[in-house]
C-alpha cells in the first residue's frame, strides 16, 4: 500500500550544545502561533520546561519563559482562550488537590500569572515530597512555593527533613489530551497512581465546567499493564478514543457517554507488519527486545500523541525505540497502519551528509499537528546529533519535519 503521507522537508528549530532541549510537544495556538514546550533541565521531579514560540507558521522561533514551572499540557477552548496546567497538583484536604495553571485571553499570544486550579480525584493515592524524593532525583522545588503554602506549608524550608514528610503531593493534573465538549464543558485525561494498585498508574477521566477553575474526577480506567500518558481524540461519530502507553504495546479505549464510560483498553494492532530497521547503536538493543514484545505488529512505545485530521484521518506519533508516525485513513482507530520512521529518515541523512555523528540518542517523545489542511508539522528531539561534516555536535536538537497528504 502507498503511503498517503509525504516528507516535504526537515528543519532544526532549536540546538543546543550546553543545557538542555528536549521532551518536545506541539500545539497550534487559536492566535496562528505554534508553541513547542520542552525541558530545559534533566529528567528528574520538579524538571522545569520552557516554551519556543514561532509567529511565522514555523520559519523561525524564540525562546519564551513558560506561565507554570512545569507545564503538563495546553488546552485551547472554542472562544480562543488557552489554558496551561502545571504537573504537581499538591493535596490540600481530603481528596482535594491543588494545582498551578494559567489563562491566556489573547489565542495564546500571552499568559497571565500563575493562579490555582482545584481538583477532586477521590480515588488518587499521593505521596509525600519525601517518598518522590527516595525513589527518583528531584530538583529543588523553589518556583513550586507558593503552592506548597497555598496547600498550608508555609515556611516549608524550615525543618525541611520533617515538613517534607507532610508534603502530599499527587492527583492528576489535566494535560494536553483533553477536548471542549458542546456544551462548553471539557474533558481531560492523565495518568496517575489509583489507592489500591501498588503504584501501577491508571487512566484517570477529569471534568471541569467552569473553564478549567475546578475539576471533578468522573473515570477511573484500569489495566493490568498500567496506562500512563494519554492522548484523545473525537471520531466522527461523536466517541472518545484514547491511547495509552503502557510497558508494551500502545493500549487504546473509547467512550460513547463523553467520558463517562470506557471500553477495556485494547492493544494497537496494525494492519500489516512492518520492519523495524537497526539505524544507530543508541537504538539497536531498543529494537531487539521491542521485536520480541512484538513491536512490528503493534504499536509500542512512549507519549502517543493522537490527533484527527480535518479530512476525517487519525494520526499518532509515538517514539522509543525511534521515533514513528501510524494513521488511520477510516478514522475509526480500528485500522491503523506503520506510516514513517523519523529515525530512520534522521539517520540515511546523516549518511548523505557526511556527518560524522550517526550514534543519536532521542528521548522518543514527540508531537504532531494539523498545521494547514493536509499538512502536517511533527516534532522530536535529537541527542549528540551533528547535521554534517564540519558541524558542531550539539548535546541536544529539536528537530520539526512537514508532512503533505499525497
Amino acid at each position: 500500500m502507498n503511503k498517503p503521507f509525504k516528507l516535504s522537508s526537515i528543519t532544526s528549530i532549536a540546538q543546543i550544545q550546553h543545557g538542555m532541549r528536549r521532551y518536545p510537544t506541539l500545539y497550534m495556538l487559536p492566535n496562528g502561533d505554534w508553541l513547542v514546550p520542552c525541558h530545559w533541565e534533566a529528567d528528574t521531579h520538579f524538571a522545569r520546561r520552557m516554551f519556543l514560540r514561532s509567529t511565522d507558521h514555523g520559519q523561525t522561533w524564540r525562546d519564551e519563559d513558560a506561565p507554570v514551572p512545569r507545564e503538563n499540557g495546553l488546552i485551547a477552548l472554542r472562544n480562543g482562550e488557552v489554558l496551561a496546567f502545571d504537573n504537581y497538583p499538591m493535596l490540600k484536604q481530603d481528596d482535594e488537590y491543588i494545582v498551578g495553571a494559567s489563562w491566556s485571553k489573547d489565542g495564546g499570544r500571552s499568559f497571565g500569572p500563575m493562579e490555582l486550579a482545584t481538583i477532586h480525584a477521590p480515588d488518587a493515592e499521593p505521596w509525600s515530597l519525601q517518598e518522590m524524593m527516595s525513589c527518583c532525583w528531584t530538583t529543588a522545588p523553589e518556583d513550586w512555593t507558593p503552592i506548597f503554602e497555598a496547600a498550608g506549608h508555609r515556611n516549608w524550608r524550615a525543618n525541611f527533613s520533617e515538613r517534607i514528610r507532610k508534603i502530599m503531593i499527587g492527583g492528576p493534573p489535566p494535560s494536553r489530551a483533553a477536548l471542549e465538549r458542546e456544551d462548553g464543558s471539557i474533558v481531560a485525561l492523565n495518568w496517575y497512581h489509583p489507592k489500591g494498585q501498588k503504584r501501577v498508574p491508571g487512566l484517570f477521566v477529569l471534568e471541569s465546567r467552569d473553564r478549567g477553575r475546578s475539576w471533578r474526577q468522573i473515570a477511573l480506567v484500569v489495566s493490568g499493564d498500567g496506562l500512563s500518558e494519554p492522548s484523545l481524540a473525537q471520531l466522527d461519530n461523536g466517541d472518545l478514543l484514547a491511547l495509552n502507553r503502557t510497558g508494551g504495546p500502545l493500549l487504546q479505549a473509547r467512550s460513547s457517554d463523553g467520558g463517562f464510560t470506557w471500553s477495556k483498553p485494547q492493544p494497537v494492532r496494525f494492519a500489516e507488519e512492518f520492519k523495524m530497521r537497526d539505524t544507530t547503536p543508541y537504538f539497536s538493543h531498543l529494537v531487539q527486545r521491542m521485536r520480541q514484545d512484538g513491536a512490528e505488529k503493534f504499536a509500542c512505545g512512549v507519549a502517543p500523541d493522537m490527533i484527527r485530521m480535518s479530512d476525517g484521518t487519525l494520526v499518532c506519533v509515538y517514539g522509543r525505540p525511534g521515533f514513528h508516525m501510524m494513521y488511520d485513513l477510516t478514522g475509526t482507530g480500528e485500522h491503523w497502519r506503520h506510516g514513517l520512521s523519523f529515525d530512520e529518515i534522521e539517520f540515511d541523512l546523516c549518511r548523505r551528509n557526511g556527518s560524522p555523528c550517526c550514534d543519536f540518542g532521542s528521548t522518543g517523545y514527540m508531537g504532531v499537528q494539523e498545521v494547514a489542511p493536509g499538512e502536517l508539522a511533527v516534532v522530536y528531539d535529537l541527542q549528540n546529533w551533528t547535521e554534517s561534516r564540519g558541524k558542531p555536535r550539539m548535546r541536544w536538537t529539536i528537530r520539526c519535519a512537514r508532512l503533505t497528504r499525497r
